[in-house]
């Protein structure tokens, strides 16, 4: 309708979605699969609307897009990644 915001109409289909998320992070099919968990013929499905995605799946497709889209924990920004905060070298190794 006249006035609504971009994007306030109905909800974006779930494979237009998980398309759209993927190539926003640069992500093969393959290596969004890795990421949830599942195969890469899947991912294929989802997105051709072959098959759709159990609630597990949309789980997982959540907390990937929570953690802005990367694997594990969502990154801390307050946390310095300077050289200074990496962590120290291995001791040396006693000579024999």
């Amino acid at each position: 309708m006249d006035g609504e915001p971009p994007g306030a109409g109905p909800a974006e289909p779930p494979a237009a979605r998980l398309r759209q998320l993927r190539a926003q992070r640069g992500l093969s099919q393959e290596q969004l699969a890795h990421l949830l968990g599942v195969s890469f013929a899947t991912v294929n499905r989802w997105e051709t609307g072959r098959t759709q995605m159990s609630a597990r799946a949309r789980q997982a497709l959540a907390d990937f897009e929570a953690r802005g889209g990367f694997a594990g924990p969502a990154p801390d920004p307050a946390v310095a990644t300077s050289p200074s905060a990496a962590p120290p070298s291995p001791p040396a190794t006693a000579r024999r």
